[in-house]
């Protein structure tokens, strides 16, 4: 099945904002049961992935990439591709 198959299947991107032990994981685990569901984990972890709103822009293009074989979609299909960000990572780089 490739991509133009699924083109009345838009491709939803999403964010989880979560902080620590708060259940992000077990929720992220549920998503990615799913076969069109890819969530990316904390992709902010590094910090030099969000050294600055450039460098943010380019992990997120890389996350949001649909490529098959670089992007980071599970399927040619993906409904929803996203990532976890954790509070604390915001926090660090607005202050």
């Amino acid at each position: 099945m490739s991509r133009e198959e699924c083109a009345c299947n838009p491709v939803r991107f999403f964010c989880i904002l979560t902080m620590q032990r708060s259940g992000s994981g077990w929720f992220e685990t549920l998503l990615n049961s799913h076969m069109n569901v890819s969530s990316n984990g904390e992709i902010f972890f590094l910090a030099k992935r969000r050294d600055n709103v450039s460098s943010i822009l380019k992990t997120m293009d890389e996350v949001f990439n649909l490529d098959w074989f670089g992007g980071a979609s599970k399927n040619e299909c993906s409904a929803a591709v996203g990532y976890k960000w954790m509070f604390n990572q915001v926090v660090e780089w607005v202050s």
